[in-house]
C-alpha cells in the first residue's frame, strides 16, 4: 500500500494546524505500514486506501479546517470500524480494526478535544 506523502502546498500557514495535518497524515501511515506487514482482509485495504485518498482530497481542498476534517473523518471511522468481515470467515483476525479504531480515534478525539478547547477560550 501506497503511504502519503506531505507537501508544502498542504500547508495552511498556521503552525498548529499544520502540525495537527502531518501527525494525522503519520497516524494514516502507520496503519498502511501496519497493513503490509500482516495479512487482513480485502476490506481492510479499501478502507485505508479510501481513507487516504480522502486525507489527500481534504488536505488538497483551499477551505480545510483542522476541526472540520477531523470531525468528518472520526464520525466515519466509528461507523465503520470494526469491518463487516470482522465477525465472518473473511477476518483474518489480523488486529487492524482494532488498531485502527483505537489509533485513530485516539488522535482523532484528542485533536478534537484540543480545538474545542482553544475555541472555547478565544
Amino acid at each position: 500500500m501506497r503511504l502519503l506523502r506531505w507537501k508544502s502546498r498542504y500547508n495552511t500557514g498556521h503552525a498548529e494546524t499544520d502540525q495537527g495535518n502531518k501527525k494525522f497524515v503519520a497516524c494514516i501511515n502507520q496503519l498502511m505500514k501496519a497493513a503490509d506487514e500482516q495479512e487482513h482482509c480485502q476490506e481492510m485495504d479499501s478502507l485505508l486506501s479510501e481513507l487516504g485518498q480522502e486525507v489527500i482530497g481534504k488536505l488538497s481542498a483551499d477551505n480545510v479546517t483542522a476541526q472540520g476534517m477531523r470531525q468528518v473523518f472520526y464520525a466515519q471511522l466509528i461507523e465503520q470500524l470494526p469491518l463487516d468481515t470482522y465477525s465472518s470467515p473473511a477476518c483474518h483476525q489480523c488486529g487492524l480494526c482494532d488498531l485502527a479504531q483505537q489509533q485513530l480515534a485516539r488522535h482523532l478525539q484528542a485533536s478534537m478535544l484540543c480545538l474545542n478547547e482553544s475555541i472555547k477560550k478565544n
